[in-house]
Order: structure tokens, then sequence, then C-alpha cells
């Protein structure tokens, strides 16, 4: 025998020997069989796997674009600081605040504005 087939032969007769200490040696066979009909899949199978893959690796890097919201925000409550209006003006530099890209510059407006 060569060594390769000895080996795949001991790690067979440890398997079984586990399986039959184990008085299970019935499910151990079952689990074999499941995994070899897993492991045989139809030769289309394999690409749309890789596929499937790409698209969730793809959707994981992908980053939600800004709007213009944060900005627009701060230049309308801007306007409406100029012309006296300073209540509505914080409610927007508040909305502002609430924007991911919100900075220490919109909290200081709002509390300028109030």
């Amino acid at each position: 025998m060569t060594d390769s087939a000895q080996k795949t032969v001991a790690i067979q007769r440890r398997g079984y020997k586990m399986a039959l200490a184990c008085k299970g040696h019935r499910r151990l066979n079952r689990r074999a069989l499941s995994l070899t009909r897993a492991l045989s899949m139809p030769p289309r199978s394999v690409p749309t796997l890789l596929l499937l893959g790409c698209l969730t690796l793809a959707a994981c890097s992908t980053q939600p674009r800004p709007d213009a919201s944060y900005e627009r925000f701060m230049q309308l409550a801007a306007d409406l600081e100029k012309r006296g209006d300073s209540t509505t003006a914080a409610s927007f530099y508040q909305r502002a605040t609430q924007q991911p890209e919100a900075g220490v510059e919109s909290w200081r407006k709002l509390g300028a504005a109030l």
C-alpha cells in the first residue's frame, strides 16, 4: 500500500472507531452520504456560487451616497438667520446636526441661533 492510502485507511478507521464508541455509526454513515451529495454539485452551480459571492461582497463595499442635505440645511439656516428668523434657522441647524456628516459647526451655530 502506498503512504497516502495507508493514511486514508487510518483516518477512516479512527472515524469508525469513534463512531462505534459513541454508538452512532449509522449517524456517521448518513452524514457522510449527505456530505458527498453536497459536494457533488452540478457544473452550473459553481459559477452561480461565485456570482453570489461577488454580489455579496459588492453589496458590502458600496457606501450610500451622501446627499447634500447637510450643506443645504446649513445654507438655508444661514439665509434665514440673515433675514432675522432665528427660530426657523435653529430648526434647520437642528436638522443639520442630525445628518451623518454633521460637525461641530452645526452645533455651534445651533447654540448661537437659540
